[in-house]
């Protein structure tokens, strides 16, 4: 094997031959100035070079105009570079031809800028390599290679030798990156016969979790490995694909397992969940379909005949259910409104006899009542809805009729009193004034709210009569505690405010009343699908709220169990032909990559959710033990794919 340089000795050799254009050229001009004609094999020899660089770089000084080359019959010899007199007309053209080339001299001038750039870029690259900076190297192994193809073609001589160095510097980078990648193969192979033998063992040990996760480690270590080094790759890849098969067979035991247990169990629920429909135990019935439902998405893909023999009774079950369903909120939805209508009647006979404080409890219970109907039912609830504005009317008229009296009767009560204190100030006693006063503060107080123009004259007349008093007493403090009336309000709000008396009702909202808070409907417990249907509010002055009938929910059908392509039921209820085994194993087909994991299906739709039932249970459900298989979540699962074979590339 021939000595290889270290990385000093290559830059310090680069560095003496990077000056050999300039010396040895300069060497040779001397001595032609020296003896002032020479040939070119006396030239070599003096120099100690070949006549083949000799002439090399007299092509390149003649050109510079330094030195020029003649012939004595065959004997080529240097001279001194003179210029030859010009002719008139020569001088003329030379003048001419010389306007033209100061483009083309400071273009040449550029080019020899370049070289000098790329002998000191490949100093730069050496010296990275000395310092084992290898990505810096290539970067500046590539600036030079573009450097040097954008060199013209009069640069020949010099595009040779640069080729020299460039061909020296790959070698040289290649060689410190082969070191470098071998160091790098050693230790990643290291480690992946370390995880190859903990797979061995997690396969004996019938760990399959750990071993999928083991696997994926051994995956990406694979797949991170440097390029080349096919023989070392291809013994690592005969490993893996040994362990893989292994692997593979006991996921597919551990999926047949879990498949048979789930089975068992949904055919289980199957039975309880009949039981309930029987027993008209709908809560109990939804909450097992529920239970089925889950286990069934969560099978694990595959067992195309399983699924389909499960699918059939899970089905028809669902159906059950949603008539079952149907058939009882259908009767809680008639027993409801019998009830409204009764408490209805209660309502009129209570404003009949004008017992406003029974009408105001039976119309709330009305409201729970309405609140508490199942969802749907569009067009009885809005028949109830109008029945229910119709009362609200009668009982805010009644309670606007109620609060105008008594505002009348305090008013003139107040008057009165006022008169009467007018004559007591005027008379000098102030104690009995001072005790109307507080009687007059007292019941302007307990008056309704509204009637804003009335108390405003009710005000000015009370604080008249305060102030009265404050003055002939003469006092600096007031010697009764300020009237806390309130400021008047808007006519807007006093037409909606409330009465404050024991004949409030503050579930009402109308003229002089008190605004009612919008009527909140209550999340309902009902649903179809995951759909619900907003219930009407029941609030004044705004109309009735116009609802749009919603499309009729059908139960959706489970959809068949794709593999590649979707495959029909046939009539009879027959399953489908079996799919077609793949073709059989050929050593000359085969590829790593061939392996794959148990055959997918494509994504299939879920079951139907169940309805849900705001009726309370009749019975307690019983809660189902969470099932083991649950450790097997499709989202967990790591590809079980072999790595791909490395690639061969002759360049590397």
């Amino acid at each position: 094997m021939a000595y290889e340089l270290d990385d000093e000795e290559l830059l310090e050799r680069f560095e003496k031959e990077a000056d050999v254009v300039k010396t040895s050229a300069d060497k040779l001009v001397k001595l032609v100035n020296q003896k002032g004609e020479i040939s070119f094999e006396d030239s070599a020899k003096e120099l100690n070079v070949s006549q083949e660089t000799i002439e090399a770089w007299a092509n390149f000084l003649e050109e510079e105009k330094i030195i020029s080359i003649k012939y004595n019959f065959t004997t080529p010899l240097l001279t001194v570079f003179e210029q030859k007199k010009k002719k008139p007309k020569e001088e003329t053209i030379e003048e001419e031809t010389l306007k033209k080339k100061p483009a083309e001299q400071a273009k040449r001038t550029l080019k020899k800028e370049e070289l000098t750039e790329i002998h000191l870029l490949l100093g730069e690259a050496y010296s990275y390599i000395k310092k084992k900076k290898f990505d810096k190297a290539k970067e500046i192994y590539a600036l030079i290679k573009g450097k040097y193809d954008g060199l013209p073609s009069e640069f020949l001589e010099k595009k040779n030798e640069l080729n020299t160095h460039l061909t020296k510097l790959s070698k040289d980078l290649g060689v410190n990156l082969s070191k470098l990648s071998i160091k790098e193969m050693e230790k990643k192979s290291q480690y992946l016969k370390k995880l190859l033998k903990l797979l061995e063992q997690k396969i004996k040990n019938k760990d399959l979790l750990g071993g999928i996760k083991t696997y994926g480690q051994i995956r990406r270590m694979y797949d991170n490995l440097p390029d080349g080094f096919i023989e070392q790759k291809v013994v690592l890849q005969n490993k893996i694909i040994e362990l893989y098969g292994p692997l593979i067979t006991i996921r597919e035991e551990q999926d047949i397992k879990d498949m048979s247990t789930k089975k068992t169990e949904i055919i289980n629920l199957l039975e309880e969940t009949r039981q309930s429909i029987n027993e008209r135990n709908m809560p109990l019935a939804i909450k097992l379909y529920e239970k089925i439902r889950k286990i069934y998405n969560s099978l694990s893909e595959g067992f195309l005949q399983e699924r389909a023999e499960l699918q059939a009774k899970i089905i028809p079950l669902y159906e059950e259910i949603l008539l079952g369903y149907k058939k009882i909120t259908s009767d809680d939805m008639e027993n409801k409104t019998i009830k409204i209508e009764e408490l209805s009647k209660l309502i009129n006979q209570s404003i009949a006899k004008k017992d406003l404080e029974s009408a105001k409890d039976t119309y709330n219970k009305i409201k729970d009542v309405f609140y508490s109907l199942p969802e749907g039912f569009l067009k009885q609830k809005t028949e109830l809805h109008k029945i229910l504005l119709n009362l609200y009317e009668k009982l805010s008229a009644e309670l606007d009729k109620k609060s105008s009296e008594d505002f009348n009767i305090k008013y003139h009560k107040i008057d009165e009193m006022l008169g009467d204190a007018f004559s007591y100030v005027k008379n000098k006693k102030f104690n009995q004034a001072s005790e109307l006063y507080k009687k007059i503060i007292s019941l302007y107080n307990a008056m309704p709210s509204g009637f804003l123009e009335r108390k405003t004259q009710l005000r000015t007349r009370i604080l008249t009569f305060y102030r009265d008093i404050s003055s002939e007493l003469g006092l600096e403090k007031n010697i009764f505690e300020v009237p806390k009336i309130k400021k008047p309000l808007d006519r807007e709000e006093t037409e909606v405010s409330s009465i404050k008396t024991e004949i409030e009702v503050p579930s009402i909202k109308i003229k002089q009343l008190k605004q009612e808070e919008t009527a909140k409907i209550k999340k309902p417990v009902l649903q179809i699908q995951g759909e619900t249907i907003p219930q009407p509010q029941i609030k004044k002055p705004t109309l009735i709220q116009r609802y749009e009938m919603p499309k009729i929910v059908r139960p959706r059908t489970l959809p068949p169990f794709p593999h590649q392509k979707t495959i029909k039921f046939v009539e009879g209820g027959k399953l489908p032909k079996p799919i077609p085994k793949p073709p059989p194993f050929k050593p000359q087909n085969f590829h790593p990559s061939h392996l794959s994991m148990p055959t997918k299906f494509v994504e299939e739709k879920k079951l139907p959710l169940p309805p849900k039932l705001s009726i309370p249970p009749s019975k307690p459900i019983m809660e189902h033990k969470p099932s083991f298989f649950k450790l097997f979540k499709k989202s967990n699962k790591i590809d079980l794919m072999p790595p791909t074979p490395p690639g061969f590339k002759p360049e590397k």
